[in-house]
């Protein structure tokens, strides 16, 4: 099946906001103390800003790939579409993944878990749980493509109730992760279709949705320092989160919309290896971390919140260098191994 779209243009707002996503995303993983330093070294107030600003990114990455998803629909042929994602998707993530496994089974000499649930779960990398769960969403994707939009936008409207349920599963696999995670990929398909309206409302509700991204953040940093989680509807920790990437995410495009007209060399690079600093920013921050406690190996002789700050940026620095690197030695191969 092929779907006969018209071309639509390249969107250089959107494709900053795969930058502004991945680095979000990597963020929340790197921005703290490395292995082997004590959980004391690093600041609690530093760890609540983590959480509050970074946690939950997760809704960044999924929305752009929705969007992006439904907007390349003009050249949707269903057998291209499945092949593409088994060699971009599941192939680096079984390699790099497998790699991995190896390399952790050689030096601890056994893992928690099996190769296959490793696998089936992403337990290889803290953040690698987004690729089974992914993958089922690329599964289902096509089907969206023949729900019209005059029905498509009001379902999802009804669908974005859902998160609000907060039944993430930190990074579980779960019911409860398609629950909260797939309305937003939908959410992105249908500003795809709405792209003018989505854009404009943005701009228009600027004020209030970066007001609003303020209160909740202020009221999550109160809740994460205090350890507070509730249970219930709109109670729950994940719900607030929620509601607040969403304000965030209004305003990061109002902003980009802003930037549009420039070319910022550092986001088309985080955008252009976005998937690939996915795969490896962790990887590259743990080795990172492991030279500097070689150099430094009493942490006491540091002060984290800026010496953490700093290989954080180097490791991301390093990640990109990576990718970049891979790319030219591995050539039209090196989608399929690292992504990019």
């Amino acid at each position: 099946m092929t779907v006969g779209l018209k071309k639509r243009g390249f969107l250089i707002d959107m494709h900053y906001f795969r930058a502004f996503a991945i680095l979000n995303v990597a963020l929340v993983h790197t921005w703290k103390q490395p292995v082997g330093v004590p959980a004391a070294a690093w600041p609690y107030s530093f760890k609540v800003l983590r959480e509050v600003l970074f946690h939950d990114s997760t809704i960044y990455f999924i929305f752009i790939s929705g969007f992006l998803f439904d907007y390349l629909a003009y050249r949707f042929d269903v057998k291209k579409y499945y092949k593409n994602k088994i060699l971009n998707v599941i192939c680096p993530y079984v390699i790099i993944s497998t790699l991995i496994y190896l390399y952790k089974v050689w030096m601890n000499g056994g893992l928690k878990f099996s190769y296959l649930q490793t696998m089936l779960y992403g337990r290889a990398e803290i953040q690698y749980w987004y690729i089974p769960f992914i993958s089922l969403v690329f599964a289902v994707s096509p089907l969206l493509l023949k729900i019209k939009k005059q029905h498509f936008i009001p379902l999802v409207a009804i669908g974005m109730v859902f998160p609000l349920l907060g039944t993430r599963t930190t990074i579980d696999v779960s019911i409860g992760q398609y629950v909260y995670f797939f309305p937003v990929y939908c959410f992105g398909a249908a500003c795809s279709r709405s792209y003018d309206e989505f854009v404009t409302v943005c701009e228009k509700y600027f004020k209030y949705f970066s007001g609003l991204a303020i209160l909740l953040s202020g009221l999550l940093v109160f809740l994460v320092y205090y350890n507070v989680h509730g249970r219930y509807f709109l109670l729950n920790t994940e719900s607030i989160y929620y509601l607040q990437k969403m304000m965030i995410l209004f305003c990061a495009v109002k902003v980009l919309q802003m930037l549009k007209q420039r070319d910022i060399y550092v986001f088309n690079l985080l955008a252009n290896y976005s998937f690939a600093i996915y795969f490896l920013h962790t990887v590259v921050f743990r080795c990172c971390g492991s030279v500097l406690m070689t150099v430094f190996p009493d942490p006491d002789q540091l002060y984290w919140p800026v010496v953490g700050t700093l290989l954080t940026l180097a490791a991301l620095a390093l990640t990109i260098l990576l990718s970049v690197g891979c790319k030219k030695v591995l050539g039209r191969y090196s989608r399929m191994i690292i992504g990019a």
